[in-house]
């Protein structure tokens, strides 16, 4: 096993305290922002704002604990590598079609079956590895990040369900992007390592300027406690069997990509990677199991490992598991400190759901299956070890 040049901190090493906290926050606000799905389907299944806050945090909770399981190193759960989980596309057709059949219980009901089937698919990865080779797995995070182009595009370009295009949602997306790939290209040092969030602070400065962050359409109209404990709703558990083959092949796609994330996982941390160890691949699937077991009971979507994640490991240089303790434990306080703390979920979803919102538009009508977004290449360049 051979150390990339570009890479600053190993799966094992640990970075000073304040790298790694920022850095740990990175990647909560990457995360987060997979929690539009489970957002698209409390909003199809008609939850009032507060219940969809609550619903939200104990999202962000089930993010956390999920963390924890894929990044873990035991003997037959978790990959061992820094491998943050996200919620997933793939499962947002399924649940809507679920939502309708039989409301937000059988989704939480069918996701967690979908948990216990790849539970099931786990110790049979050895066996099956003919049939699911990497290949597979990397054509499978292709097409998922080339379907979620479809969203992205719809919100960078503010697009409403009357087909009306807002020339500032574009200008504020670009001005975003532009900041995050100028600061990771032409400068150094913290500015280089933090180019997400700082892009990600300098958007939401440029969108309140512009007017479009209203937070008031997702705060209920009792105002927002300063330290609150999420309420799991008891919405119960259903199941169809109708519903099991969407939710099996949903179940199966995201083993694909577990093992597509896992395998980039490697080769980011070995220079010399040439195949994917089965063991990391073997308890990824299985973290990944238990994970969307877990959302499901919880009371949330389906999950799955993050794609962008690894990309921004990637491009930082650093890929601690010791973000393991900091990314995961900061998502679990986020959903146990309630919906009240003004943390920086809000700001995701009111950014994102604003124009639902405020216009009445409702969610796209069609969500297309898949998962991720585009996995960042870092330049190769040599970078050194900040003091």
């Amino acid at each position: 096993m051979s150390r990339p040049p570009g890479l600053l901190y190993s799966v094992d090493e640990t970075p000073p305290r304040t790298i790694l906290v920022i850095s740990a926050l990175q990647h909560v606000a990457v995360n987060s922002v997979t929690l539009i799905f489970p957002v698209i389907i409390a909003h199809e299944a008609g939850l009032p704002v507060g219940q969809m806050v609550e619903f939200v945090s104990l999202s962000m909770f089930a993010l956390g604990i999920s963390t924890i399981f894929l990044c873990a190193q035991y003997k037959f759960v978790g990959c061992g590598y820094l491998c943050p989980a996200g919620f997933s596309q793939i499962f947002v057709g399924p649940s809507l079609f679920a939502v309708h059949i039989g409301g937000l219980p059988l989704v939480f009901g069918m996701t967690a079956i979908a948990g216990l089937i790849q539970l099931c698919i786990a110790p049979l990865l050895r066996r099956l590895r003919a049939l699911l080779p990497t290949e597979i797995a990397g054509l499978v995070i292709a097409i998922v990040g080339l379907s979620l182009a479809v969203l992205g595009v719809r919100f960078m370009l503010g697009i409403t369900a009357r087909s009306e295009v807002r020339p500032i949602y574009l200008v504020i997306a670009g001005f975003t992007l532009i900041t995050m790939i100028a600061l990771n290209i032409w400068t150094k040092g913290y500015s280089k390592l933090f180019c997400v969030l700082i892009g990600i602070v300098a958007g939401y400065v440029a969108s309140a300027f512009a007017g479009i962050l209203d937070l008031s359409t997702v705060i209920p109209e009792g105002g927002l406690s300063i330290l609150k404990l999420p309420k799991i709703a008891n919405f119960g558990w259903q199941f169809d069997v109708t519903l099991l083959a969407p939710f099996g092949v949903a179940a199966l796609a995201t083993t694909l990509r577990t093992m597509g994330d896992v395998s980039n996982a490697q080769r980011v941390n070995d220079m010399d990677w040439v195949r994917p160890s089965f063991t990391s691949l073997t308890g990824g699937v299985a973290a990944n199991g238990f994970a969307s077991l877990f959302s499901g009971l919880v009371g949330s979507s389906g999950v799955n490992s993050n794609s962008s994640s690894i990309g921004l490991s990637s491009a930082m240089g650093i890929t601690s598991r010791t973000f393991l303790n900091s990314s995961g434990s900061s998502d679990r306080f986020c959903g146990d400190a309630g919906p009240g703390d003004g943390r920086i979920i809000v700001l995701h979803i009111s950014f994102r759901i604003h124009q639902w919102v405020a216009d009445d538009d409702g969610p796209p009508a069609r969500c297309p299956q898949g998962d991720g977004n585009r996995v960042l290449v870092r330049d190769g360049g040599h970078r050194r070890r900040l003091s």
